[in-house]
């Protein structure tokens, strides 16, 4: 690049010089055009001097900044290529003073502790599946020997292999669906949904479970739309799981109450119960998966819910509470920011 610069600069100054004596010699005839052109001369050479002063300053501006950028990225590729050779996604580090290398490790971190948590919830995912197989598949396993050796009623032995073949359907979406939310796997985009309409066809479906037990149902909501963007199966899932919980551990005589309310910037949805209620000592336990505060319960289930439940709110970026008091009920406040997803 150089070089062309300089033979441009040169040529340029011929030309120039060519042009003036024409132009001189014509006007001025031979007698004075000696003098003219020698300050022409010095004229052009000073011009040449300058441009090539401010072609050198340039170029020493622009190797100092080069090497700004290439040094930090450098070291940021021998980095990567070191974790490429030991299988690692560690963070990445910099000491660099330019925003915008500062932001690009930023990024590349944050790709990294997604990868991290997606391959953790991998390996979760299969421990907890067969965690939780053990049980119906041993159910199957025992009907069948029954079945060979005459000892079952076919009826009943088919009804309990199908209820277990049913549990292990269950359990394989429930982890499924845990995982893609702790991942932040976005499988379909994220549609506008009113959650008032949510709420109220989540409280319909378990609203003949409720007067079943002799619990009152109650819904609360703003009048004006309460937008939310996400996806309907997760919301429902949601209320589903917290009022399906307020609703087994609340006794007969006692009420639910679900509500869905616009508070400044955020929506808060309050599921209340007069239940049973939660011992202090447990509430940091409960979002654990199969963390059953009453395992020996006939409604203790597989100690899912609340963690579907608290893996949904992560995935959307927002936050769950518990309140509760033993012998007086339960309060589960969850609070999402529109604009945040």
């Amino acid at each position: 690049m150089v070089p062309a610069m300089s033979g441009a600069m040169l040529l340029s100054a011929g030309v120039s010089v060519a042009l003036g004596w024409i132009t001189l010699s014509d006007k001025l005839g031979a007698g004075g055009i000696g003098t003219v052109m020698a300050e022409y001369f010095w004229i052009v050479v000073w011009t040449f001097l300058s441009m090539a002063s401010l072609l050198s300053a340039s170029l020493a501006l622009f190797f100092f900044l080069s090497r700004g950028f290439s040094v930090p990225l450098a070291k940021l590729s021998g980095q990567a290529d070191e974790q490429t050779r030991k299988g690692e996604t560690s963070p990445l580090a910099t000491d660099s003073d330019i925003r915008e290398i500062n932001q690009l490790v930023d990024s590349f971190n944050r790709l990294f502790d997604l990868q991290n948590r997606q391959q953790d919830e991998l390996r979760n995912l299969t421990r907890y599946i067969l965690h939780d197989m053990r049980t119906p598949i041993s159910h199957i396993a025992i009907q069948a020997e029954r079945i060979f050796d005459g000892t079952a009623n076919p009826k009943t032995a088919a009804g309990v292999i199908a209820d277990s073949c049913n549990t292990i359907v269950q359990l394989f979406e429930t982890h499924s669906e845990i995982a893609s939310n702790n991942s932040m796997v976005e499988i379909e985009k994220p549609v506008e949904l009113d959650l008032r309409d949510i709420m109220e066809f989540c409280v319909e479906l378990y609203s003949a479970s409720a007067s079943m037990k002799n619990v009152y149902l109650v819904r609360e909501c703003d009048r004006a739309p309460v937008i939310f963007p996400g996806h309907k199966s997760k919301l429902q899932s949601l209320f589903n799981n917290l009022i399906d919980n307020a609703i087994k551990y609340t006794p007969p005589g006692g009420s639910v109450s679900v509500s869905v309310f616009h508070v400044g910037d955020t929506i808060q949805i309050k599921v209340s119960d007069t239940g049973i209620g939660i011992p202090s000592e447990t509430i940091p336990k409960i979002f654990n998966r199969f963390f059953r505060a009453n395992p020996s319960g006939p409604e203790s289930g597989f100690g899912l819910g609340l963690s579907l439940v608290h893996s949904i709110v992560t995935y959307y970026r927002g936050t769950i509470t518990c309140n509760s008091t033993p012998g007086k009920g339960t309060t589960f406040m969850v609070a999402l920011t529109p604009n945040v997803c």
